[in-house]
């Protein structure tokens, strides 16, 4: 086939004939539906499409095509050059919508779609995401939208509401321990926590921290930037690397608990064996296997190498999760 344009190339690319990942057949596909309805493309997705064409060389010489001839045609489309109006994330409000265009970026993509109670929707139309207007919906606007784009540009009606609200930003709503005037307080709390902590000796000992956060109290980062011991009692989930766990394990005990679950992704690391040996020399009962059973009375943690959806495990009874991490160099024998 002999190809007279790039718009001809990415045609091919979308015929199923090349394999691409899901993420690159999504910008060809998107790239694809702004030529045929605005007639343009940018300097930077033509850019970005001739590095795709190298990626895909392998496949591309299979079916007879040289990269460098594709990469040498020019497009039939009107190119322009990237500006804000094409790199800019743009939010706007739309009939008690909120709708969000961004241009395509793999890695929004994948940090957008994890974000905790996310209420947009993609609208494959419009190529937007689109939410009704909740403040919940606007905070994941404004403050996820700036770590992957270098404008965003909002319409109007919300650059005023935010300018509004930025009066309040730096304040605390959530209850909150905080160091004010030289003592310890529990700030911005409603009354069932205001009962809780009424009768206790607020302390930064790795006890009360941890009571406090199992209560649902936040303890300001600043308390414990510099002690681990308590940035590990203040924390539902706690990373350390598999080289320092014997110190965890013997915080662990000193909190209070009495059963640590095992998980069982742990022997890929070869460490289940030894940590459990350590469970049981500090005196708590090794939990292993599925523990999506029945746990047994008393305070229980839970020591796993991948992620956890703490929701779950919080619903199990289980404290605290501690998330191993291997950083240790590879041997090559």
């Amino acid at each position: 086939m002999d190809m007279k344009n790039k718009e001809q190339v990415l045609y091919f690319f979308l015929q199923g004939k090349i394999s691409l990942s899901q993420y690159d057949y999504k910008f060809m596909a998107n790239l694809q539906s702004m030529i045929q309805k605005d007639n343009r493309v940018t300097s930077n997705q033509a850019d970005l499409f001739d590095k795709l064409i190298s990626k895909y060389n392998k496949q591309l010489t299979k079916q007879g095509f040289v990269k460098e001839e594709l990469k040498a045609l020019s497009w039939k489309t009107i190119l322009v050059e990237s500006s804000t109006e094409y790199t800019s994330a743009v939010v706007s409000l739309r009939d008690d919508n909120l709708i969000i265009r961004v241009p395509f970026n793999k890695t929004f993509i994948n940090a957008f779609r994890n974000i905790k109670n996310n209420e947009f929707d993609w609208d494959k139309e419009t190529k937007t995401y689109v939410t009704p207007f909740s403040t919940n919906s606007l905070k994941i606007a404004h403050y996820t939208l700036p770590k992957f784009f270098p404008n965003v540009r909002y319409d109007d009606e919300l650059e005023n509401v935010i300018n509004e609200l930025l009066q309040y930003e730096g304040m605390v709503w959530d209850p909150t321990l905080m160091l004010v005037n030289g003592r310890l307080v529990v700030s911005s709390t409603n009354s069932i926590v205001a009962e809780l902590v009424n009768d206790m000796t607020l302390s930064l000992d790795p006890r009360t921290l941890f009571k406090l956060s199992q209560m649902g109290v936040n303890i300001d980062p600043t308390l414990t930037d510099n002690d681990p011991k308590l940035q590990f009692a203040s924390s539902s989930v706690y990373e350390v690397e598999v080289t320092d766990i014997e110190h965890v394990i013997r915080w662990m005990k000193d909190l209070g608990c009495e059963n640590v679950v095992i998980g069982r992704g742990l022997r890929s690391l070869n460490v289940q064996d030894p940590i459990t040996a350590l469970v049981e020399k500090y005196g708590m009962k090794p939990i292993s296997g599925h523990i999506f059973g029945s746990l047994p009375n008393g305070l229980t943690m839970l020591i796993q190498h991948t992620s956890p959806v703490v929701q779950t495990f919080n619903a199990l009874n289980v404290r605290k999760i501690i998330v191993l991490k291997d950083s240790r160099p590879i041997e090559v024998q």
